[in-house]
């Protein structure tokens, strides 16, 4: 068996013992066993290590449905062996009944109670970095599940007195009542309030004067980290606005010491509105941006997370914002050439403060090869945005490899996140892997995204790619790229709609022959296009010598002009 190979069973393997769906598996398992003449030892074996997980799980997140599941499974596996056993005993029946009562109401009141707010860094406020908040009566149901496998073992091996089984209804009638005391002080401070007015108090004295607003995948992360080392220039107080808990334990990834706040409810976002807040970025667009933009005496900015030809950066939700900041003048025109309408006054050309770095020489180049960096976008699920070649990147990777070129891979970093697109990776990286040697050392995927992409261009003599942000980038590097044209979108290639096409060299999937293609890439054919790369890259980008200023001075306008306010919404 191949390292590879072997490498993608294991890693399914720990997704598997990881997820979920496995306890379902154990539950199932369980009970057949319970209902047939199986000797109960083994059946309180396997309910005890199931219900040891789900403990494991409850006291790190929130109840889910086969959490719940597999727990009232296992108590009833083991309250029907134990009559197989003649020893179903009335505080067993008790013990039964309050595990499965409880089970099926955990879900609701945790729905009830959940706290709005949590944060990290954010003094005055215990740093919380979990996903979820376990809920209050999580591991009730469990330890019920646990205290019957035991007594279902104990059992099995030797007759037990009456009175063990009145035991474990009292151990577990405890439990629950320490459970139920939580929950009655998480109601408690939600009925006063007091929980909401720690947290404000704690973001008043904080005083952020503004909040980098986060929503969607916790995977799309790097739209926070493409932005945060120029907010934190600004040298005044701010917070990330997280709509998502599931940011809290990736707060450190962030590198910045500014308090990430997870307010999921819509609820708690007027606690967070304190006066000092003067602005909102926005680092995205998804669909709980309208909760944010909704606090009218605020100032609304769009910063995205990448300038690029796709759809997604010329839709008409964009007018929702105050002020609209702007790579370069391309951006304005895409509205105006897809007939959006937007008001001249919003945009704000700020430049790509993210490309200043750029190099336009490879920095890690390799003897007689050239370098050229594959980074697909990613496979949006609307027919508009699908352009993504990840589907049809081994065959364009194996043609990079049969030019003799090294090959970095990159991924975008929502793929790993989709099942399908996750397999297409895997394959991809596996041919990298094979092919490198000591004298050509393929990037796959993993190393890949543990530098910048910023490394990467600066490490590549060419690009591949697709319609996206990267090809807009990547001109900064004036190096020669290729854009692939995902098959039966022949329109793509109009340049009038998508200009940076004028810059690139287009592959076309439908042709049997990709080499030719890629030649101007590898030096096996000339380079035309320099010239017209040169003309884009201010057209596209502004002025990358000053955009860091341009940005600055610009965001620092934004709250300058913005006055504290008292008001809490609009």
């Amino acid at each position: 068996m191949s390292v590879s190979v072997r490498n993608r069973l294991v890693s399914v393997a720990k997704r598997l013992l990881r997820s979920h769906e496995v306890l379902l598996l154990l539950a199932a398992g369980t009970a057949a066993l319970a209902a047939l003449p199986a000797p109960g030892l083994l059946v309180g074996i396997l309910a005890l290590g199931q219900q040891a997980r789900v403990y494991s799980l409850a006291r790190r997140q929130q109840p889910s449905a086969a959490m719940t599941t597999s727990s009232v499974v296992a108590v009833l596996s083991c309250a029907l062996s134990l009559g197989a056993h003649g020893a179903a005993t009335v505080w067993v029946a008790l013990l039964v009944g309050a595990g499965v009562l409880v089970g099926l109401g955990q879900g609701q009141l945790h729905q009830r109670v959940v706290p709005r707010i949590r944060a990290v860094n954010l003094p005055g406020v215990p740093t919380d970095r979990r996903a979820q908040e376990p809920g209050a009566l999580s591991t009730a149901v469990p330890v019920a599940g646990i205290l019957l496998a035991l007594l279902l073992i104990a059992e099995s091996i030797r007759d037990v007195p009456s009175y063990v089984g009145a035991l474990a209804l009292v151990l577990a009638l405890a439990w629950m009542a320490r459970c139920a005391a939580r929950l009655r002080a998480i109601v408690h401070a939600r009925r006063d309030g007091s929980a909401d007015r720690a947290v404000a108090l704690a973001i008043e004295r904080y005083a952020p004067q503004f909040y980098v607003y986060f929503s969607g995948p916790v995977a799309g992360d790097y739209q926070l980290k493409m932005w945060l080392p120029y907010l934190e220039q600004l040298g005044v107080p701010f917070a990330i606005l997280s709509r998502t808990a599931q940011l809290l334990p990736r707060a450190a990834r962030l590198n910045t010491s500014a308090p990430v706040i997870a307010c999921p409810a819509v609820t708690g976002l007027d606690v967070c509105m304190v006066p000092s807040v003067r602005a909102l970025f926005y680092v995205n667009i998804n669909g709980s941006i309208s909760d944010g933009v909704r606090y009218l005496d605020r100032t609304h900015v769009h910063l995205n997370h990448g300038d690029s030809d796709k759809p997604s950066s010329y839709h008409p939700i964009f007018a929702m914002f105050d002020r609209d900041f702007v790579a370069g003048p391309a951006a304005i025109d895409r509205f105006a050439r897809h007939g959006v309408v937007m008001p001249k006054e919003k945009f704000v050309i700020v430049g790509r403060p993210q490309v200043a770095a750029v190099a336009e020489t490879n920095s890690d180049p390799v003897p007689e090869r050239p370098t050229v960096l594959y980074a697909p976008t990613w496979q949006s699920g609307m027919r508009e945005m699908s352009l993504s070649s990840l589907e049809h990147g081994e065959r364009i990777v194996r043609t990079l490899l049969d030019t003799g070129a090294r090959v970095i891979f990159r991924p975008h970093p929502l793929s790993a996140g989709h099942r399908q697109q996750a397999g297409m990776i895997a394959r991809i990286d596996a041919l990298l892997a094979a092919a490198s040697t000591p004298q050509c050392p393929h990037l796959t995927s993993s190393r890949a995204l543990r530098e910048s992409i910023i490394g990467n261009y600066n490490r590549s003599d060419a690009l591949v790619t697709d319609v996206s942000s990267v090809a807009s980038d990547y001109l900064a590097s004036c190096k020669p790229m290729a854009v692939v044209l995902p098959i039966g979108t022949w329109r793509l290639a109009d340049a009038e709609e998508y200009p940076v096409l004028r810059a690139t060299y287009l592959i076309d999937l439908g042709e049997d022959d990709l080499a030719s293609g890629l030649a101007p890439l590898v030096g096996a054919a000339p380079d035309p296009l320099g010239p017209v790369r040169q003309e884009l890259r201010s057209y596209y980008l502004g002025d990358e010598r000053d955009s860091v200023r341009l940005f600055l001075d610009a965001a620092a306008s934004v709250l300058r002009d913005t006055p504290e306010t008292a008001t809490t919404s609009g």
